[in-house]
């Protein structure tokens, strides 16, 4: 496996597998939430913000930050998320071991996602920039009828193709570490989506279901302090594998995986390119 498969996982799997909020049309029939605007659930509740997440370990350490905001534009809508890593090789069991890994004189990742929606919520395309091991990084890509087909650039290299069957235009939501749930949940709500996860031994993509419930309203504490959230168990195969907390508008504060791995915590909340809106008494910047 040579240092550019590396990149690709970092760079492919890693956005669209792993922190990319996809849960946007996905709620069950029976689920009985109202449509918002033209965008329904997730889209409308969260347009026109941006959230700030710190990646942690359960121990406590800190991994990385994740930014994502959500904008309507004249296409349909723009989707940002943007991924700090400081050391890939904590961010899953068995990376570190990579030779590649161990011999790079940087370990800390940075990518910036920008996906296109049509007015459907359809995904269109992506463009993402960054730099990984050292190596400035661009992709992008458009969705056909057989998935995910674009190209990747590594350094001063040649653009190289990449394709993913498994992405579609209905781009299921990425990893057991959710960051957005339809609005309007209560207690004993079910639905499910399309689960992306990374399998890093092939080096690809894996494709399954998700199935959330809504349990009940719990205290959590939060940087704004204690907090009353809705408590949703996320399942695969039959086998817990998440649990998120979640207020109203189906904003995550706190996305903790079963096994203990990792966190995400909100951090902030603000107006794209604007004021803060949580935590509360925050100074604008």
């Amino acid at each position: 496996m040579g240092l550019g498969s590396v990149i690709r996982l970092a760079v492919v799997v890693g956005w669209l597998a792993l922190f990319v909020p996809h849960i946007v049309r996905h709620a069950a029939p029976g689920l009985g939430l109202t449509a918002r605007d033209n965008a329904g659930g997730m889209l409308a509740a969260n347009l026109g913000k941006e959230y700030l997440y710190d990646l942690i370990r359960s121990t406590g350490g800190k991994l990385g930050t994740c930014r994502l905001s959500f904008e309507q534009i004249e296409q349909g809508f723009a989707l940002e998320t943007e991924l700090r890593l400081d050391d890939l090789g904590r961010l899953a069991p068995g990376l570190g071991l990579l030779p590649q890994l161990r011999e790079a004189g940087s370990r800390e990742v940075r990518i910036l996602l920008r996906e296109l929606l049509d007015g459907d919520q359809h995904l269109m395309s992506l463009t993402a920039n960054g730099r990984a091991f050292g190596m400035d990084l661009l992709a992008d890509g458009r969705i056909g009828p057989d998935g995910l087909r674009g190209t990747y650039t590594l350094g001063d290299g040649t653009p190289a193709p990449y394709h993913l069957p498994d992405i579609g235009a209905d781009a299921g939501q990425g990893s057991d570490l959710a960051l957005n749930l339809p609005p309007g949940l209560e207690p004993g709500n079910q639905f499910t989506t399309r689960l992306l996860s990374p399998d890093y031994a092939r080096m690809r993509l894996t494709a399954t279901t998700a199935v959330f419930t809504a349990q009940a309203h719990e205290s959590l504490s939060t940087i704004a302090g204690p907090r009353a959230l809705l408590k949703v168990e996320m399942q695969v195969d039959a086998r817990v594998v998440s649990h998120l907390w979640c207020d109203g508008n189906g904003t995550v504060y706190r996305s903790r995986q079963q096994d203990g791995g990792m966190e995400l915590r909100l951090m902030q909340i603000r107006e794209v390119g604007g004021r803060i809106l949580w935590p509360p008494g925050a100074a604008t910047q």
